[in-house]
């Protein structure tokens, strides 16, 4: 099994990046075929691909004839790192990597997006410790400055990123005068029909309680972190403040 962190390099999980990778594995692009494949705006398939060429993933390539557009395609460890993720979604069609994962996707199938790695986190403790929903396959939550954090859940975040169950896009927002990078987590098509499975399987008064996710979730990230503060204390580190 290919786990994240044999190719674990920070830009993966940036919005795009792997759509960019493996639209370039199968064939060199310019830039503006490139935006119309991958999708999304010019100005982060840019900046992505900045990141990319600075990572050594991506090469630009001058062509010697007229219009004399430059054309990237992968150096050789960008397509090694393109093979290890093919075949980490391969090897993972219709099952997840660890049985743990299934929260995360679940409740995501129930919310549709959720915005900032804050309430991810306080959305996945509340399923286990208010709503009592997880009864087997539980995160590990520890005191943090934010409350409760599992470390696993990040990682398992990000392996679903590069398995191909979970897409990531980003929020700009300036905060204290501060520009902030939010990340936004929706399901991919893959990541929905196991959803949908794992949905299926709960009881009816499973599927009620957890109907509540919603209500959580349109909380703002300070409030809901405020809520889990006051309700459960001893996940409480500090009184810093209040992340996204």
């Amino acid at each position: 099994m290919i786990t994240g962190g044999q190719i674990l390099i920070n830009v993966l999980f940036r919005s795009k990046a792997v759509d960019i990778l493996l639209a370039l594995y199968e064939e060199p692009l310019n830039i503006r075929p490139l935006i119309r494949k991958v999708g999304g705006s010019a100005t982060t398939i840019e900046q992505r691909i900045r990141e990319l060429v600075k990572e050594g993933l991506i090469k630009e390539k001058a062509s010697k004839q007229f219009p004399f557009r430059k054309t990237l395609e992968l150096t050789d460890k960008g397509k090694e790192v393109a093979e290890k993720l093919l075949l980490l979604r391969s090897t993972f069609t219709n099952e997840l990597p660890l049985k743990r994962m299934k929260w995360p996707l679940l409740i995501l199938y129930i919310v549709n997006k959720i915005k900032g790695k804050t309430k991810l986190q306080k959305l996945v403790f509340l399923l286990d410790k208010e709503l009592k929903i997880i009864k087997d396959h539980k995160y590990n939550f520890i005191k943090y400055r934010y409350g409760p954090f599992s470390k696993e859940l990040i990682q398992d975040i990000e392996i679903l990123i590069l398995a191909g169950f979970i897409n990531i896009e980003e929020e700009i927002k300036e905060i204290n005068g501060e520009e902030i990078t939010i990340p936004i987590y929706t399901l991919t098509a893959r990541g929905q029909k196991i959803a949908q499975k794992i949905y299926n399987n709960l009881t009816k008064h499973e599927k009620e309680k957890i109907e509540k996710l919603n209500y959580y979730n349109k909380m703002t990230a300070k409030e809901l972190t405020q809520y889990v503060h006051q309700k459960y204390p001893q996940y409480v580190l500090s009184s810093d403040n209040i992340a996204v």
